[in-house]
This record gives C-alpha cells, structure tokens and sequence, in this order.
C-alpha cells in the first residue's frame, strides 16, 4: 500500500519546470482535457494560444518580394514593355484641336517628343471606345464625340501620353487611369467565373479555362442517343436504361453543377 507522501507532487519537481514551462504545461492540458485527446498543436505552444485578430496576420515587409498579381502591386513604367509607334493621324487631330483651343505651345512641345517616333508603354492604353464612352459620361458634346470617331478608327489605342496632351490633363494622372482601366479589363483577379476567358488584349492573348456553356443539355441529348442506339441491343432493359446508364448520366450532370458552384463559391 502507498503511502499519503507518494500522492504528493515533490515541491522541487515543480520548481524545476520554471515558471514559463508550467504554464505551458497547463495550457496544453486544458486542450487535451477539453478535446478528450493527447494532442499538442503549436498555436497552444506560446501563452497567446489561438486568438482571432480584426486583419490577417501576414508576414513582414520584404522590399526583395517581386509581386506577379498587378491587384497586389502597381508596376513601375521601367518594368512595362515598351514600343516606339508613329502617330501621324494623332498629330494631324492634335493640331485641329490645339489651335481651336489656343494651346500652340503644348503641340510644338509633342511634336517635338514624337518627331522620331512615340515611344509609350504596351498596356497602358485606351481604347476608341472606351475614350467615346468616358466624354460622354464626362459632358463633352456630340460634335466632340463624334469627331473623334470619324477620325480615328475603332481599334486604334490613345496611349496616355497622346490623351494628356489632348485633353490637358496632367501625365501622371492619364497614365494611373490607363493603368486602372487594363487591370479592370484583364483577367486577373477575376471573381466571375463566368466571365473568365480568352484575355482581350491581341498581343496577349491567353487561353484560360472558359466555362462549357449548355452542358446539362448536352447531357440529356446523350441520354436520348444512348436510348436509341441501345433500344435495340440484348442488354436493353429497366434495370440499365433507367438504373445504371440513366443514373450514371444523372450523377455526371450533378458533379458538374455543384463543381461549378463550389468553385464560385471558393474564388470570392
């Protein structure tokens, strides 16, 4: 029979632990008495234990971290792709508009940069469209609008640096907003599944998985085929028209359906 003294913990025992580790010691317990297992985790392993926190904690600031989502990082103009293009039509509009406008100084200043040609960046552009569709929401008449798309045709691009001299708008501002506007037409970061698909920029073209249109109905015209080609075969009955080739149709069509939500669901 033990003895009472065997029931008690040595007081040296306990002070060889050290403060810390005893604490440590009994957090884990708590777990592991709480879950009814013996595990440790290393949330448990510090004296915050697991905590919920208002931002997500992420990992420290590294200026080495090259980001390729350009959601998560604006580029710099030295990292773009760069072209020289020659912009004769522009130069013919820009001078109707510049002497209209009494700004003769602002055309001999491009004239000069884009003598030997204009050198811009590739994306950061607009397009005919898009520029017809910001002046009409911006109030500039129907005269206005529809000289620009007499002029220039519809696939042509107004770089920022022909739109900041056109409009007199500061450079810096026309090449933000052209920048923003590519981002918001690019694929990346798309939360839509079904918008996703065929990138809309020629020279970027980029085939990314698009969603299969009319699938549930593809399916049922299989279904009808296979009856009629089976109808006729030894193994046409109830038990596999109905229970196994109907079935394994039915079972493709729900995988199919439920897939495409939950990869919905899991993209935003």
């Amino acid at each position: 029979m033990l003895s009472k003294a065997a029931y008690v913990r040595p007081v040296a025992a306990y002070s060889a632990f050290g403060r810390t580790a005893a604490c440590q010691v009994r957090h884990s317990s708590s777990f592991t008495n709480g879950m009814g297992f013996g595990i440790t985790i290393p949330q448990l392993s510090g004296p915050g234990g697991v905590f919920v926190t208002k931002y997500k904690i992420t990992r420290p600031y590294n200026e080495n971290t090259t980001w390729d989502d350009l959601l998560l990082y604006m580029p710099e103009r030295d990292q773009l792709a760069k072209f020289t293009k020659d912009v004769p039509l522009f130069i013919r509009y820009l001078k109707l508009v510049t002497d209209q406008e009494g700004r003769k100084e602002a055309f001999r200043e491009f004239y000069q940069r884009c003598k030997d040609g204009l050198t811009v960046e590739n994306d950061i552009f607009l397009t005919t469209d898009e520029l017809l569709a910001l002046m009409w929401k911006n109030g500039y008449t129907e005269k206005e609008r529809n000289a620009i798309q007499a002029t220039f045709p519809s696939d042509y691009r107004f770089h920022y640096p022909e739109l900041s001299v056109l409009f007199d708008v500061p450079e810096e501002d026309t090449y933000k907003f052209c920048l923003r506007s590519r981002m918001e037409k690019s694929h990346i970061g798309e939360l839509d599944y079904d918008k996703v698909g065929i990138n809309s920029i020629p020279h970027l073209i980029q085939f990314i998985q698009v969603k299969r249109k009319g699938f549930l109905r593809d399916h049922w015209l299989i279904f009808a085929g296979g009856w009629y080609i089976f109808k006729n075969f030894p193994f046409y009955n109830y038990l596999f028209y109905m229970k196994t080739y109907g079935f394994s149709l039915w079972f493709v069509s729900c995988w199919y359906l439920f897939s495409r939500m939950a990869n919905r669901v899991w993209r935003r």
